[in-house]
């Protein structure tokens, strides 16, 4: 970059452009989400349907919950497919830091998992 103008400019727009991956990663989740609820709904019970709906709800509400450099890291990589060498990059934080927050984010579904779909 030829100045420190230019230099702020595309960093901007990378960042706009991460925010609109982030935002659409979480409205692609949703959608996502709610086709499986209709799918479980046309193959399970509604008992198991409801069931299957309220583990969606908690594993988004654990998502929704985490730290917002967390979360966007976790749905980046995730959702996104994004590499943690370019998520880095484009955040200005380090690989280590990139993978922490994925292991962070892991973790707390894990826990979700592990207490049967209630948000811990």
């Amino acid at each position: 970059m030829h100045s420190p103008q230019a230099f702020l400019q595309r960093v901007s727009v990378d960042l706009a452009i991460d925010r609109h991956r982030v935002e659409s990663g979480r409205a692609r989740l949703i959608e996502h989400a709610g086709e499986a609820v209709l799918a479980a709904a046309a193959t399970h019970t509604p008992e198991q349907a409801t069931a299957h709906a309220q583990m969606l709800a908690s594993i988004s509400a654990v998502i929704d919950g985490l730290p917002p450099r967390c979360r966007d890291v976790f749905i980046l990589h995730k959702l996104h497919e994004v590499p943690q060498e370019d998520i880095a990059e484009r955040l200005g934080i380090s690989r280590n830091m990139v993978a922490r927050h994925v292991m962070r984010a892991m973790q707390d579904l894990r826990r979700l998992m592990d207490n049967d779909g209630q948000v811990p």
